[in-house]
């Protein structure tokens, strides 16, 4: 609307450094030449009260000739012709003032400098334009007085996203929006509520009085507007209106990092819900001068930074809507600091940077190409344990892409959805307790039956606190049966200093068991046994892995003795593992939700008596692991293997001294294939799903000295 349009019939042409804008009232013509690109030196030339003859005249005298003069001259504002806003404002300002020509000029430039603020090229030229990738510009003229009903249906019509209204009325009062509607001679609720219903976002101007409150047409945004056809977004992740303060940037602080409120701006005030800020104040952009660039201030060049974003977002996610994007400014908008105050900011002050990078709600992981597969990141977890920790963590990709409420992808790091273990440590506490709990063992006995009972009142911590034991046995002429208990069965068996042949399948935190060996010959027995416990092979230290896997195994295991020589004892053992929920003891939740595993194992033990005191002991077990599937990992059968050797030297009939060589449970033969997503489709709801296969054998043994 351009204030020295008595009429709305304005038009205008550049020529080299001269603009002519030609103004028709009362049937007369006025004609003002403004030469020179800055105001600081712009000089005019007006011509007033022209007859139709005499303006072509002094066109000509500038090279301009025409037979009509939209043959040369363009349409620049107004109604075409319309009743205007106001019918006695005149096209006859002090001609000697430079700033009124300027005004002028930045009347006519206004929608021009709105657009380029919006859209202008990146040509390395002035200045661009928020969105100027990709926005297209749909431009149309509206004075206050038309019906602006059938230019926004037009625009709708034709696939308008975003209906940009750097305008408003004097009566700044937000609060009481229902003047509008006694007020609405020009349709502006029906046109809104037409945008609004067709998905497109309507952004508006809060205003240039200074006021504390949101101009009345800001407070649109709360009207219900059901008797206009539209009964509100479809979705709490939809926004059709948003109102704009303006930021003046030279006011840039610590904690208002884009500046603070422009002093002519009014606030975000009854509006708040809606309402956010963005600069405003002195903004270069497009414009109807000589080099095509001008300064303008105001919250009609906020509101276009606001629908510039929307444009540059709408690109960025072609799958959101525009009033997802809305709702993503309002969400993503900074409101730290200074843009607390929501009573002038609103929501905040505008952040693309934060709209981009900041995930809405909760991240969750695809196990498939749709978007219902997905499950959000807490619920996804994967613990390893010491058997396949090393080559897992190798195999994993660094990261996986997780999506967010509103399907925007982002990268996760792998390692945050791994659980691992200081298992090493827990062996080697658990090694020193039983050094030092082996002395302390208590048994009670008759001729067949006793009680022994092992405790560690020295070291209350470790693998497992207070490592202790107790059985009861009873013995017959065929053979023995044992019942027992033990904080870990690895470390439960006082024949052996080390307990260096000690089932590694067997592994239990708080085991009860039964044993039944029977005496076949003198010189070979069989020993049955069966047990279960909490999972031992999930290995943690209780003092620095806080995560805690408490599901139970049972292990069946059959062991067949005998002597070859006075010397020499070998055995020969196997049975069968069955793990709650884990496999190997790795275990997970969500997408990585291990089911119950099985674990078939052979294994060979040879004892060789040097001398009474001196004594090798060595073992060797396989395990064949049976392969299972989750939604994100896949597990091959698997085939693993342990083994040690050790020495041991009795020092009296009490103490003794031992040396043990061991390598832990380890894949020989088996992978693992991690299921994840890449990315996604941007014009369709198809997630780009990766697969990657790593073998899990490790390339070198791990030993324990």
């Amino acid at each position: 609307d351009n204030q020295y349009n008595a009429k709305g019939n304005v038009w205008g042409y550049a020529k080299g450094s001269k603009h002519f804008y030609v103004l028709y009232e009362n049937d007369k013509y006025y004609l003002l030449i403004v030469n020179n690109a800055e105001a600081s030196s712009l000089s005019v030339t007006p011509y007033e009260d022209l007859s139709y003859d005499q303006l072509k005249s002094r066109l000509a005298a500038y090279g301009i000739t025409y037979d009509h003069l939209t043959d040369v001259f363009t349409l620049m504002n107004g109604s075409d012709g319309g009743t205007p806003g106001t019918s006695d404002t005149k096209f006859k300002p002090d001609y000697n003032q430079v700033a009124t020509w300027w005004d002028i000029v930045s009347d006519l430039s206004h929608g021009t400098h709105i657009a380029g603020i919006v859209a202008a090229d990146k040509d390395d030229k002035g200045m661009h334009g928020v969105a100027f990738e990709n926005a297209e510009i749909y431009a149309g003229s509206w004075d206050f007085v038309k019906n602006i009903y059938p230019m926004v249906k037009d625009m709708v019509d034709n696939d308008v996203k975003v209906v940009n209204n750097s305008w408003g009325y004097s009566e700044s009062n937000a609060s009481n929006p229902n003047w509008l509607v006694t007020h609405d001679g020009k349709n502006i609720l029906s046109s809104y509520a037409y945008a609004a219903k067709n998905g497109a976002v309507w952004v508006q101007a809060t205003g240039n009085e200074g006021m504390h409150e949101a101009g009345v047409q800001a407070g649109i945004g709360k009207l219900d507007l059901s008797g206009y056809g539209y009964s509100g977004p479809k979705s709490s992740y939809e926004v059709p209106f948003l109102a704009v303060a303006s930021l003046d940037t030279s006011k840039a602080t610590t904690s208002a990092p884009a500046g603070r409120i422009a002093d002519y701006s009014n606030w975000c005030g009854s509006a708040k819900g809606y309402c956010l800020a963005a600069p405003g104040s002195n903004v270069k952009s497009t414009a109807a001068i000589d080099d095509g660039y001008m300064d303008m201030s105001g919250t009609s060049m906020a509101t276009p930074a606001v629908s510039g974003s929307i444009a540059l977002l709408s690109g960025y996610y072609p799958w959101l809507s525009t009033q997802n994007i809305a709702w993503l400014l309002l969400d993503t908008a900074n409101n730290t600091g200074e843009y607390a105050n929501s009573d002038k900011y609103g929501r905040g002050a505008l952040d693309l940077d934060r709209a981009i990078n900041k995930p809405v709600g909760s991240l969750s992981l695809a196990s498939d190409s749709s978007f219902n597969s997905l499950k959000t990141v807490s619920s996804n977890k994967l613990a390893l344990s010491g058997v396949t920790q090393k080559q897992m963590l190798k195999a994993l990709p660094k990261t996986v892409t997780a999506f967010d409420e509103l399907h925007r992808p982002f990268k996760y790091e792998t390692a945050s959805l791994v659980t691992t273990t200081h298992g090493s440590n827990a062996h080697l506490r658990q090694e020193v307790s039983r050094a030092a709990t082996s002395g302390k063992r208590k048994v009670i006995k008759d001729e067949k039956t006793g009680f022994s009972f092992a405790s560690n009142e020295a070291l209350d911590r470790g693998g497992h606190e207070n490592l202790s034991s107790m059985e009861v046995m009873h013995e017959t002429d065929n053979g023995s049966t044992r019942f027992y208990y033990a904080e870990n069965s690895q470390y439960a068996d006082s024949d052996h200093v080390l307990a260096p042949t000690a089932n590694p399948y067997f592994a239990m935190n708080n085991a009860y068991g039964a044993e039944n060996t029977l005496k076949l010959s003198d010189s070979s027995k069989l020993k049955l046994s069966l047990q279960t416990g909490e999972n031992g092979l999930y290995d943690r230290d209780t003092e620095q892995d806080r995560y805690s896997f408490d599901e139970r195994s049972y292990a069946f295991g059959a062991e067949y003795s005998f002597n070859l020589t006075d010397y020499l004892e070998l055995a020969t053992v196997g049975g069968m593992l069955y793990e709650e929920d884990a496999m190997l003891g790795m275990n997970g939740e969500g997408g990585f939700g291990i089911k119950d595993g099985s674990t078939y194992y052979m294994g060979l033990k040879a004892a060789l008596h040097l001398t009474p005191n001196l004594s090798l002991l060595a073992a060797y077990y396989r395990g064949y692991t049976q392969g299972q599937d989750t939604a994100l990992l896949a597990l091959s059968d698997m085939q693993t293997e342990s083994y040690m050797i050790a020495g041991e030297y009795k020092l009296n009939a009490k103490d003794k001294i031992g040396l043990s060589l061991s390598s832990p449970i380890s894949v020989v033969k088996g992978k693992a294939t991690f299921n994840y997503a890449s990315g996604r489709d941007n014009y369709s709801d198809t997630i780009y799903m990766n697969k990657l296969t790593s073998s899990l054998k490790p390339a070198a043994k791990e030993y324990d000295l």
